[in-house]
């Protein structure tokens, strides 16, 4: 980005008691644009300087008195077709002896003496809105509003963009998007609301499952003896062997089957 140092100035007559700002049409913009005497550095030049010349070339005003104790410097940023230039242009204060004007065409193309309200009606930019008003209340020995610090601000020049601008609302618009996607990731209230499946729960414990203890055996079955349980099953032999004896008797026979 290239860099670039101007100084003005803010020329002032009073009249009647009511304060008169001279401002001109520059001739250099395609739009008009109203603004304050100012011009580049040279080489070797101070800064009061420069802006007391600019004064002389683009107005043909030279008899003037610069109040003390204001300087007041603004920066924007604006395009050419080198690229993006990042300006600086510090103005001063000068009450104007002669309001005579001879501007200088090439650098600009009408002039008016304006009061504060139409002064600032003339001049677009914000920047040179708010440099306007911290001169009116110098002049008039009211406190000076706050000056506001920003970063430079790109002026709308040949359909240039705002890169500082653009690169906040990506920087905002990144945030939002990151706080969106965490508000998607979190569980909604019927999820955090909603209980698991007992087989869900299961799975996921670590625990195995409890094992059943084994069932001791009944008091009559742990107080019998072999012999008993020998019994039983003679008994219970005797009883199948009878069964089967009286199904082999042929029908209508109530004694014991003879012998062959």
């Amino acid at each position: 980005m290239l860099r670039e140092k101007s100084c003005g100035i803010v020329p002032f007559r009073e009249v009647d008691g009511e304060i008169l700002y001279l401002v001109i049409s520059s001739a250099v913009t395609k739009r008009e644009h109203w603004e304050f005497p100012k011009g580049g550095v040279e080489e070797g030049e101070r800064e009061i300087e420069t802006a007391l010349r600019e004064l002389w070339e683009e107005t043909g005003v030279k008899e003037v008195r610069v109040l003390p104790g204001y300087r007041e410097p603004i920066r924007y940023i604006y395009r050419r077709p080198e690229g993006l230039v990042s300006k600086q242009v510090v103005y001063f204060i000068a009450r104007v002896a002669n309001p005579a004007v001879k501007l200088r065409e090439v650098e600009a193309k009408d002039y008016r003496w304006a009061n504060y309200e139409e002064a600032r009606k003339l001049l677009r930019h914000a920047n040179a809105r708010a440099l306007l008003e911290r001169c009116h209340a110098f002049i008039t020995g009211r406190p000076l509003p706050a000056a506001k610090r920003t970063q430079p601000q790109q002026q709308r020049a040949q359909g240039a963009g705002r890169p500082a601008d653009l690169e906040g609302q990506r920087r905002r618009g990144g945030g939002r998007r990151r706080r969106r996607e965490g508000e998607s990731q979190r569980p909604g209230p019927e999820q955090q609301q909603q209980p698991q499946p007992v087989e869900a729960q299961a799975a996921g414990s670590a625990q195995p499952p409890p094992q059943r203890e084994a069932r001791p055996p009944a008091p009559e079955e742990a107080g019998q003896r072999p012999t008993q349980r020998r019994r039983r099953r003679r008994r219970r032999g005797g009883r199948r062997q009878e069964r089967g004896g009286q199904q082999q008797r042929p029908a209508g026979s109530n004694g014991p089957p003879k012998e062959p």
